[in-house]
């Protein structure tokens, strides 16, 4: 029963009339069955559907194609970018390289006269950069992808990183320097001449030969006794036969001596710097005459002060200050 009623639906027809509205033409018409006219309706959205999935695809690929170009296109200026980046910390490694064979040298005549920078000088190209001129030679392209991008952006972030830490050890290296040169005993302490050099002498009071420690340097009382190196004051007082005595204990193991002062300056652990006024020249103590008796002492040694007033002193390492001053006992003019 429901099997006909199907048929029977199926089956009807409809009539298709086209009247003209103006003229006397004739009246046209069609009858056209229903399973026609849902065969088409089936068959035209079936096409409307295919092509509209064709089109969004066609629009797709050529949208992906798009922005792949565009994101090439940046890839090759973050990659140009980074090669020149590459350029200018190249220069900046010259520049230090420089920098370091300067500060070997030890005078501005060798400065000048030096050829020798790039005497041990080495390196090469890595197998990834011979194989990339090749392929530029072959392909007349480089390879702009997103992994070499990668790749050289965590090259260069790893050669600046050095780069940024050399300049530190260099920084670290200057400051170190620095601080030796400004510790480092260095020129007169007082104006005059020597009286009395270092090494064996005949005392003037007992007449025998003996070995004097340090040096007399003579000129009028109240003349400023000045600081030789940066430091601190560790004796500031009177002290048996070195009179009125200042001593400063500097960096790197370094101390120094002025004795027989008349007037003193600075008290125990004032900091001082080279050149500054510790004392005013006097004749106190175990002392013949106004004079500054001047000694330089490293870790307990005692050394010639000619060399320091000069600035012929022996050349510094890493050294560091191990030991305090120790404090004088012998009666010294």
């Amino acid at each position: 029963m429901k099997g006909r009623k199907i048929r029977q639906f199926f089956t009807r027809r409809f009539t298709l009339m086209v009247v003209p509205h103006q003229g006397s033409g004739k009246t046209r018409q069609a009858n056209i069955p229903l399973s026609f006219i849902l065969t088409f309706f089936v068959a035209w959205t079936l096409i409307t559907c295919w092509g509209s999935y064709l089109s969004a695809r066609h629009i797709d690929y050529w949208r992906s194609q798009v922005s792949n170009k565009v994101l090439n296109l940046k890839v090759e200026y973050l990659t140009s970018q980074l090669d020149r980046s590459r350029d200018f910390l190249d220069e900046v490694k010259q520049v230090e390289h420089k920098l370091r064979g300067l500060l070997d040298y030890k005078s501005k005549y060798n400065i000048i006269t030096n050829q020798s920078l790039a005497s041990n000088a080495t390196g090469g190209p890595s197998l990834r950069d011979q194989n990339e001129i090749t392929g530029l030679l072959v392909k007349k392209g480089m390879d702009v992808s997103w992994e070499r991008l990668i790749e050289k952006a965590a090259a260069f972030r790893s050669e600046a990183q050095h780069q940024i830490q050399s300049y530190e050890d260099l920084e670290s290296w200057i400051q170190e320097q620095r601080a030796i040169y400004r510790a480092t005993p260095r020129g007169w302490p007082a104006p005059g001449r020597i009286s009395s050099p270092y090494g064996a002498r005949t005392d003037p009071f007992t007449k025998k030969r003996e070995y004097h420690y340090g040096i007399d340097i003579t000129g009028p009382i109240g003349t400023p006794v000045r600081a030789t190196g940066d430091g601190v004051i560790k004796i500031s007082n009177w002290h048996s036969g070195y009179g009125k005595l200042i001593v400063i204990q500097h960096k790197f193991g370094y101390s120094t001596r002025y004795a027989h002062n008349g007037r003193l300056l600075v008290r125990v652990g004032d900091k001082v710097k080279r050149g500054q006024a510790i004392a005013l020249l006097g004749n106190t103590g175990k002392s013949s005459g106004p004079h500054c008796h001047y000694e330089v002492w490293r870790y307990q040694k005692r050394h010639n002060p000619y060399a320091y007033l000069k600035g012929n002193f022996p050349k510094l390492g890493s050294e560091t200050n191990l030991s305090s001053i120790e404090t004088p006992s012998r009666n010294d003019s």
